[in-house]
């Protein structure tokens, strides 16, 4: 049985450092600028347009550590939220554009940051800082979950997030009714599918961290599963809302509900289901 190194051992792509980009998505909406109060929003997190800043550029410029990049592309993240509001100014002539966007933030190598942004549904302030996943569970299922049948290497490109997603949207590609299974190119966000490494372990979801219950608590998948250390992630952990354990992959039941999150959408749930002729 292969052996899963700790996310600081995990090896880089022997292809080079300058081939790819660090990237993130974030949500940008009036709602998180403008909550119906103060106490809607957890301690430490205060007002901002943007959902959970802070978070982003610390993954950002952990991800440059990792990669060993230099320090240009550092202070270009350390200044992320005024790149992101430089975007809405400059695109929709408002730095405080009210509806729902989700904004993709792509950071070169050199130093050089690109942003792009479109429209997305509305959500309630809960999905996006749930005190507990209880209230989550009141709400209608969002979608589906399946469980990949192959196995997922982990690496620095599975625990950070950049351009090299192929093994994600070839894992996506065996979701069902995905029309674009010919183009290589990721499903649409009608349901998900969660990696497993080589140990049968639980890495994380396509493009959400996903939270399982176990005895009575929630946990998401550990870090040495090798999965992508998500902001929201990051929230649920630091919010005492979930703890970090192993979740082996036969320990998944068909039917079981799993709550799943990101930092476009928030978080929300769905049912495991068994994945058919993939």
């Amino acid at each position: 049985m292969e052996a899963i190194l700790p996310v600081e051992a995990l090896p880089a792509d022997s292809s080079g450092q300058n081939d790819f980009k660090i990237i993130t998505t974030i949500r940008s909406d009036g709602l998180l600028e403008n909550p119906p109060s103060t106490t809607s929003l957890p301690p430490g997190f205060k007002p901002s347009r943007f959902y959970m800043p802070q978070l982003h550029r610390d993954r950002m410029l952990a991800a440059a550590e990792a990669f060993n990049w230099p320090q240009n592309p550092k202070e270009v993240i350390s200044n992320l939220e005024g790149f992101l509001s430089a975007h809405l100014k400059c695109k929709y002539k408002d730095s405080h554009y009210a509806s729902p966007l989700k904004l993709r933030v792509i950071v070169f190598h050199g130093g050089a940051i690109n942003v792009t942004s479109r429209p997305v549904p509305a959500v309630e302030l809960s999905s996006l800082f749930p005190s507990s996943f209880s209230e989550l569970l009141a709400q209608p299922s969002s979608f589906p979950i399946f469980v990949s049948p192959v196995s997922t290497s982990p690496s620095l490109f599975t625990s950070h997030k950049t351009t090299k997603r192929a093994q994600y949207d070839d894992i996506r590609a065996l979701l069902p009714n995905s029309s674009e299974k010919s183009e290589g190119k990721a499903a649409p966000l009608l349901a998900e599918i969660l990696l497993v490494n080589h140990n049968s372990e639980i890495m994380e979801g396509s493009i959400t961290t996903p939270y399982f219950l176990r005895e009575g608590e929630w946990i998401t998948p550990a870090a040495k599963c090798g999965g992508n250390l998500g902001t929201t992630r990051r929230y649920a952990l630091e919010q005492g809302i979930c703890k970090e354990s192993i979740v082996m992959k036969k320990s998944v039941q068909m039917g079981e509900r799993v709550v799943l999150s990101n930092s476009v959408r928030g978080f929300a749930w769905g049912f495991m289901e068994k994945l058919e002729n993939p």
